[in-house]
């Protein structure tokens, strides 16, 4: 089997980075969140009643999402 290497573009309404916990909060839009889904135990999805992603959070950021001098 192959891998490819896939860049997606992913538009942001809001991000929020907080360097004292070492999380990323990213909202891709403005809505009410109904349920919010553990994807593992540092990823979480808010999610509104017809299952479309709001926003997601993650924890552990700076390891997870590569980001240099993110905390």
């Amino acid at each position: 089997s192959q891998c490819w290497s896939t860049r997606l573009k992913i538009s942001c309404h809001e991000d929020q980075v907080f360097p004292d916990t070492d999380t990323l909060y990213i909202e891709f839009r403005a809505g009410s969140v109904n349920e919010a889904r553990d994807c593992d135990e540092n990823t979480l999805l808010d999610l509104e009643d017809g299952g479309q992603v709001v926003a997601l959070t993650l924890e552990h950021a700076s390891e997870r999402a590569h980001v240099p001098h993110f905390s």
